[in-house]
């Protein structure tokens, strides 16, 4: 990486390394917003308990999409969250059952 770029503007470096040394913020799109809605009370607090522990530096089963909207795919259980990294924020885009994504 050249001297003076952000480490954000690379993702695939992003996930490799961590950032557990980055505080970051978490903002959620409207489709995540509605399907977080849509889901149990004990669904949701499972995954915002999930999302909640990337913002504070922990590591999940997060894998580099390629060819789809979102950048990155987080495995929780039979959740996906679909999110990308856009500055210093964690977008959350899609949050979705694992059954409705892989049609």
């Amino acid at each position: 990486m050249r001297e003076g770029a952000s480490t954000l503007a690379n993702p695939r470096w992003v996930w490799k390394a961590g950032f557990r040394a980055l505080k970051l913020r978490m903002a959620y799109g409207p489709s995540a917003l509605d399907d977080i809605d849509r889901s149990s009370a004990r669904e949701r607090a499972q995954i915002l308990r999930k999302i909640e522990r990337l913002e504070h530096g922990s590591h999940g089963n997060i894998k580099r999409l390629h060819k789809a909207e979102a950048m990155f795919r987080l495995r929780m259980g039979d959740y996906r969250v679909f999110l990308d990294v856009e500055g210093s924020a964690i977008v959350i885009r899609r949050i979705v059952d694992r059954k409705d994504v892989y049609d």
